[in-house]
């Protein structure tokens, strides 16, 4: 009697995998419309306008930073080239749309309000090699801030403050306190709302939520490729994760006796891991 073969395709694209990550809901745009969001800010660009926000009845107008940095707004609708949004005193802005994904220069409020609620003053693992300082793109000298720090993969900080800050796929910043005092920032995405791309600022890829050296039950000598970046046949596929990050793609097949998949990595030239029973089998580049 033949043996029963089950099947089982699962492709991931970039984009789905992105939205799952992250501590707080990912959320389509339109799934925003109705919430508030807050206009970043970013101490290195106080000369400047925001290029890619105006007031409804200047529109051919930045918005000048002086009277746009943190100011909070409500998407009230979304068409094919700008977002609208109101002010607490009526005024209506527009904010550029790119490609139905991203809006530049605003981030979720919810999103802030969220990890504020879900990390000021807790502890968190690193999972990325540094920390920022010496870009004056915050106030340094409020939390005596001198320059990076590197070294801190795996090490355990304390979330002292958190800031809405800059960019599209950088909407947050994390104030962080090392054991040994040192304090330094890095960049956050908590959901990925609001991001055209996966990227390396992803809350996963910045953080563990508790001590990795006691979530995973890995030998000493795979800690120490993992500490090390190196990927080796016949490592497991949540150690290979740790040192690659989540891939854009997997595609899984399941029999009554083996478990294999592939992780892709890369889409203009993408590279190739397969794994059967958990365990990596081969590389392929």
């Amino acid at each position: 009697m033949k043996k029963l073969l089950i099947i089982l395709i699962l492709s991931v694209t970039a984009k789905t995998a992105f939205c799952q990550y992250g501590p707080v809901a990912y959320r389509s745009l339109e799934q925003t419309i109705g919430e508030k969001y807050i206009i970043l800010s970013d101490m290195s660009q106080q000369q400047e306008d925001y290029d890619f926000i105006s007031k409804a009845s200047t529109p051919n107008n930045g918005l000048p930073y002086g009277e746009g940095h943190g100011k909070v707004f409500k998407l009230t609708s979304i068409d094919d080239k700008n977002g609208h949004f109101v002010d607490s005193a009526g005024v209506e802005y527009l904010v550029r749309l790119e490609n139905r994904y991203q809006f530049y220069s605003i981030a979720s409020f919810s999103d802030f309000n969220d990890a504020v609620k879900l990390f000021l003053g807790k502890n968190l693992w690193m999972n990325a090699d540094k920390l920022y300082g010496g870009r004056t793109l915050i106030d340094e000298k409020k939390y005596g801030i001198k320059s990076d720090i590197t070294g801190v993969r795996f090490a355990q900080v304390t979330v002292i403050d958190i800031l809405p800050f800059g960019i599209d796929d950088l909407p947050l910043v994390f104030v962080l306190k090392t054991a040994k005092g040192e304090v330094g920032y890095t960049f956050v995405n908590v959901s990925g709302t609001n991001a055209l791309r996966k990227n390396e600022n992803l809350f996963e890829n910045i953080f563990f939520a508790q001590n990795p050296k006691t979530l995973y039950h890995f030998t000493a000598a795979v800690w120490k490729m993992i500490e090390t970046r190196d990927v080796k046949i016949g490592m497991p596929a949540q150690a290979v994760e740790l040192v690659m990050g989540r891939p854009d793609a997997r595609h899984n097949t399941k029999t009554a006796t083996t478990f294999r998949e592939q992780w892709v990595y890369g889409t203009t030239n993408p590279s190739y891991y397969y794994f059967e029973n958990g365990k990596l089998t081969v590389i392929q580049n």
